[in-house]
């Protein structure tokens, strides 16, 4: 075989593993036909449905999605109505809820519009997060969803940054 033909073939064989190794098997979310004003990255082949939060919590009527794709899985909360503080407001709130969690340890991550928090468990350690956006004089929610085996941290990191493209 000529040195050209050998080449060509290397070449190609090369481009095609660049390629396969560089594809993306994340997808853009618009939940914005779901009355949610937001574009999110998720994992491809998700399934998304009506989260069991779709309903009125202290006279607040909320709209709750949930992305799911094996471990993966987003729970997305939004109120109907204005959101009656800031961004700082709703953290505050959340991480008062986070550290009265049963088993809360620390705060492994906190940033300017969420934070991620480790629960001591009786199989060991969870993990979850909340992140929130304020879009269009709403209030965007997003934690880890429901899950019957504990999260390890690279899990919920990889849910948290999900959360983090939302727009």
């Amino acid at each position: 075989m000529k040195k050209s033909t050998k080449f060509l073939l290397i070449s190609i064989f090369l481009i095609s593993i660049f390629f396969s190794c560089n594809k993306s098997d994340k997808v853009s979310l618009s939940l914005t036909d779901k009355g949610i004003p937001v574009t999110i990255t998720v994992p491809e082949d998700y399934e998304i449905s009506d989260g069991i939060g779709n309903a009125d919590f202290e006279g607040v009527q909320y709209m709750n999605f949930v992305v799911k794709k094996d471990k993966f899985i987003l729970d997305i909360f939004m109120p109907k109505e204005s959101p009656t503080g800031k961004l700082e407001d709703y953290l505050k709130r959340a991480k008062e809820q986070a550290k009265q969690e049963n088993g809360f340890v620390e705060f492994v991550l906190e940033e300017k519009a969420g934070f991620i928090y480790k629960i001591k468990t009786s199989e060991g350690f969870d993990y979850n997060f909340n992140y929130t956006i304020i879009k269009e004089n709403r209030a965007i929610e997003f934690v880890a969803g429901l899950n019957f085996s504990d999260y390890t941290l690279p899990e919920i990191e990889k849910i948290y940054e999900a959360a983090k493209t939302a727009k």
